[in-house]
């Protein structure tokens, strides 16, 4: 009975009161394996993924060749960033189970890519496609192809994904910024990215990868010598910064890009990216624009995930 009602309220997404539901059954009949299942699949959609992991863990106590419970620890450990304990629970769940499981398939294929084993990757991936050819198994094809460094192979991938799912944000954006770390393709990332934010004119992503298109074109427009200024002082937030010492390392082969290394007695918020860029609204490196683009799509997928 209890086990009837904990999936009824699962079958309506009620997931508090099925874990009230099944947990109060578990006082009577802890060893239980479908009440154990059950309540870990709850856990798991609501990313309670410990908590998922303890009881899909509790049913192969009780039944060691339960592949629902393999499938369901790795997806959890997955789903926690753990790919190679994942992994494991992935190849016994491929052993035990006789059933050819394509979405399993392709889980497994994503864990072997965030393991950096871009060749069985590769392989799961093409395997997947032929029976379930849909915009993530072509996202995740572009991806491999682009850290093998099969630059063409990876935006063929990434066009056939955005044909299949042309609103998908995290597909769209990833390849305005593989186009705009370009310089022959650049100026196709700016227009891209242009039309984008006409849209989303908020979006912090976007802003990266114009700034990311920018720096690798050759714009027609003058440096302008800011060492001497700066070294004087500069006013900032209505102050006169105290003097710095400059020193220009190299400029890169882009002319309009220079690496210096600044000394500064104050540590005032934030000063010298106000000392070189008193008018911007957005400052970039190179590490911040990699950090921010992950935490975006990263966002993008999670919202995709929850709505699936």
């Amino acid at each position: 009975m209890y086990l009837l009602l904990g999936n009824a309220y699962q079958g309506i997404e009620n997931y508090a009161k099925a874990l009230s539901t099944y947990n109060t059954a578990l006082e009577y009949f802890p060893e239980d394996i479908s009440l154990n299942l059950s309540l870990a699949k709850v856990y798991y959609k609501t990313e309670l993924f410990d908590k998922a992991i303890d009881n899909y863990k509790k049913v192969l106590e009780n039944d060691a060749n339960n592949t629902e419970s393999l499938l369901g620890l790795a997806r959890s450990y997955l789903k926690k960033g753990v790919p190679y304990k994942s992994r494991a629970y992935f190849e016994e769940y491929f052993t035990k189970n006789e059933k050819q499981d394509i979405d399993a398939l392709y889980d497994f294929a994503l864990v072997h890519f965030l393991s950096n084993n871009m060749d069985k990757s590769l392989s799961y991936a093409l395997e997947v496609k032929k029976v379930r050819n849909d915009a993530d198994v072509n996202f995740l094809i572009s991806k491999i192809y682009r850290s093998q460094r099969k630059y063409t192979e990876a935006h063929s991938a990434i066009d056939i994904a955005l044909l299949l799912a042309p609103d998908r944000e995290d597909i769209y954006l990833t390849k305005m910024l593989w186009l705009a770390y370009n310089t022959k393709t650049a100026p196709a990332a700016e227009i891209l990215v242009n039309q984008y934010l006409t849209k989303n004119p908020n979006s912090h992503l976007a802003l990266v990868i114009k700034f990311t298109a920018l720096v690798m074109q050759d714009k027609d427009k003058e440096a302008v010598d800011v060492i001497k200024k700066l070294e004087n002082g500069v006013r900032v937030d209505n102050y006169i910064t105290a003097k710095a010492s400059i020193k220009l390392i190299n400029q890169n082969t882009n002319k309009y890009t220079s690496f210096l290394t600044i000394t500064i007695h104050e540590g005032r918020n934030r000063e010298i990216r106000k000392m070189f860029f008193p008018n911007a609204i957005h400052i970039a490196d190179r590490f911040h624009v990699v950090k921010a683009f992950n935490d975006a799509i990263t966002s993008i997928r999670t919202r995709i995930i929850k709505q699936e």
